[in-house]
């Protein structure tokens, strides 16, 4: 079984750290690549899941476990659409 690292050879040692840590599952490595893709901008599920092309609800349980691996900033609250369409204040999440 192959795995990868979410970190390209010319990043810094500290993300080759963090790309290591994360080996439980290929979508959780999935969601914490499109994040480093798109470093220093705080998203929702909701964002992250359009952008992945998938459903918020497949995003949505990989969240915690990427912020407990120390891999994400605490998260924020950004206005945001639901999956109602109703703006709320939702959680954001970035990665360090």
């Amino acid at each position: 079984m192959t795995t990868y690292a979410g970190a390209r050879p010319s990043d810094p040692s500290t993300s080759h750290e963090a790309a290591a840590v994360v080996a439980n599952s290929h979508l959780e490595q999935d969601v914490y690549q499109f994040l480093l893709e798109h470093r220093g901008r705080y998203m929702t599920v909701i964002e992250i899941a359009q952008g992945m092309g998938m459903h918020p609800w497949s995003i949505s349980p990989r969240m915690l476990p990427l912020w407990r691996k120390g891999l994400l900033l605490d998260p924020i609250k950004k206005a945001g659409l639901n999956s109602a369409g109703k703006i709320r204040n939702l959680q954001a999440w970035q990665v360090k």
